[in-house]
């Protein structure tokens, strides 16, 4: 007897440890798949965005730093060009490369940007601007470094430079914004030569207004090495005009330039156009397809005539169809009432069956 109760105390006791094993194995499980789940969509874009960002202004800041005087705009230009292209190249998959609040901004506003991460992202860049610039600032001669005031922009040193400045940044930032915008998230116009195409932009606006405002064009390249060399001399133009910038892509493309998803104008007039088809084509087919199914007919009969319909009569009718269908299986038919409206209520929406930009058929 005694032999017997051990033994099964014994088994009770494994039972117990395996079932305690499996039960810390599943919450350790679940612990990993919610890390991955918050991991992936938004700490690894956060990441890429500081590592980008701080790549891309020590390079600016370096190229800057150790310009000689008789190549002028040039380096500076072909620097921040090339490195915006390689680290948009490298990173663009995993957060759409950005490395500049401008440009989320813009891209935000147009919707390619979840706005949980428009301000982790612009934290991000901020402080790969301030990594970068501290890694320019460790390794630069101090002769050469406070010469070029750490990197920062310089240029804007009277009151009479501040409205040519301030408009320069502007156009120069819309300019760039409309290359990320339009080349990387437009669906219409979006590249594969999106990171070329913004790095020779960089380029080409440093060459062409550097020696206006320094051709900044992204507040986090101008507030890493003023943070770091303490030069905040008419820091606020290099906040203010990319920002206006960024606000006027955004505005262009939302009104003109966009996508059918992106543009605002014409796309309430396509939703209309829309409707318009659905309520003809359910008032000259609704009536068919009902008294058709008051005759209470065959599996076979259904599909006879769900195969009469061609492509553009099933994208139009199709949630007609369907709820038909659903109704003559699942329903009274006699009960069946076919009800097309455009501002159902929740509850209403509950038990129906709907398309993006398409009235909602609600069986009653």
């Amino acid at each position: 007897m005694s032999t017997r109760h051990s033994k099964s105390s014994t088994d009770t006791e494994m039972c117990n440890s395996v079932s305690v094993f499996d039960v810390e194995e599943a919450e350790d499980e679940t612990v990993i798949h919610r890390l991955v789940k918050v991991f992936q969509p938004y700490i690894q874009p956060c990441m890429a965005e500081l590592v980008g960002s701080a790549l891309f202004i020590f390079t600016g800041c370096m190229a800057v730093i150790e310009n000689p005087q008789d190549t002028g705009s040039l380096q500076p230009a072909l620097a921040h060009g090339l490195a915006l292209s390689i680290v948009i190249a490298l990173f663009g998959e995993i957060s759409g490369g950005h490395f500049n609040p401008a440009v989320s901004v813009s891209v935000y506003l147009i919707g390619g940007l979840n706005v949980i991460l428009l301000i982790p992202y612009i934290l991000a860049q901020l402080c790969g601007g301030l990594i970068g610039a501290g890694l320019a600032k460790s390794i630069s001669l101090p002769h050469n470094y406070y010469n070029a005031s750490g990197g920062a922009f310089n240029i804007v040193q009277e009151r009479a430079q501040i409205e040519s400045a301030v408009i320069a940044e502007m156009v120069m930032t819309m300019f760039l914004t409309m290359s990320v915008c339009m080349g990387a998230v437009n669906g219409k116009t979006r590249t594969l030569l999106a990171p070329f195409c913004i790095g020779l932009t960089v380029a080409a606006d440093i060459l062409a207004g550097g020696a206006v405002s320094g051709a900044c064009m992204n507040p986090a390249r101008a507030f890493g090495p003023a943070a770091v060399a303490s030069y905040w001399k008419y820091h606020w133009i290099y906040w203010v005009g990319p920002m206006a910038g960024a606000l006027l892509t955004a505005t262009l493309i939302r009104l003109m330039l966009g996508d059918e998803k992106i543009r605002v104008i014409l796309k309430l007039l396509t939703d209309i156009s829309i409707l318009e088809k659905m309520e003809a084509a359910i008032e000259d087919k609704g009536t068919m397809i009902l008294q058709f199914f008051q005759k209470k007919p065959t599996n076979e009969e259904v599909k006879q005539v769900l195969s009469k319909f061609d492509a553009t009569e099933s994208t139009l009718l199709g949630p007609c169809v369907i709820l038909l269908v659903m109704a003559h299986f699942k329903e009274k038919v006699d009960a069946l009432i076919i009800q097309v409206d455009a501002t159902a209520t929740p509850a209403d929406v509950e038990g129906s069956m709907s398309l993006p930009d398409s009235p909602r058929l609600i069986v009653q």
